[in-house]
């Protein structure tokens, strides 16, 4: 699938999000076992918003799912409102940073990798061969691997090549 510039923004938003949110989790879970309602609401608001830029992508926030059941002798505690499991929205947490990091590397959205548009490309096999050459061909070029860099860019000149003989198939056949 692919993402517009603003969905894949608002991916990369999406994971520094709930990276921080995780380590905010692991911190809380060094002192106490449960968090405050307002933690909880701040994190259904991103995925809330998050899932209206792009529709169903990180699972719905069910709070019920995280909620302490366990008994409390501090009446302070019952009186202020419910607690949520840090180790639960951890969890959740992890998953959801898993999601977007899967859709971030199927996607191959990066700063070292320049987005080229190859729709002029008429056979589609041949395109999504040039496609992924050319993102290789760019992560080669970034770790400085000569070689390969070579051997793709020839083989996508190559793919070129073949596209244009494959649009006048006949002529090309026909010609010595």
């Amino acid at each position: 699938m692919g993402f517009t510039q603003r969905q894949i923004e608002k991916i990369k938003e999406g994971y520094f999000f709930v990276s921080e949110f995780k380590k905010m989790l692991e911190t809380l879970r060094k002192k106490q076992l449960v968090v405050e309602e307002n933690v909880i609401q701040e994190y259904k608001k991103f995925i809330d918003k998050f899932n209206t830029v792009i529709s169903g992508f990180l699972e719905d926030f069910n709070e019920s799912d995280y909620l302490d059941r366990s008994p409390r002798f501090d009446f302070e505690q019952i009186a202020s409102g419910p607690y949520y499991r840090i180790d639960g929205l951890l969890i959740r947490a992890i998953k959801d940073l898993g999601v977007l990091k899967i859709k971030l590397d199927a996607e191959e959205i990066s700063p070292l990798i320049p987005v080229k548009d190859f729709s002029f490309i008429n056979n589609k096999n041949v395109r999504n061969i040039i496609e992924r050459d050319y993102t290789w061909v760019n992560k080669c070029l970034a770790v400085e691997a000569w070689k390969p860099v070579i051997i793709l860019a020839g083989g996508l000149i190559e793919a070129l090549l073949l596209d244009s003989l494959l649009i006048v198939e006949s002529r090309a056949k026909s010609s010595s």
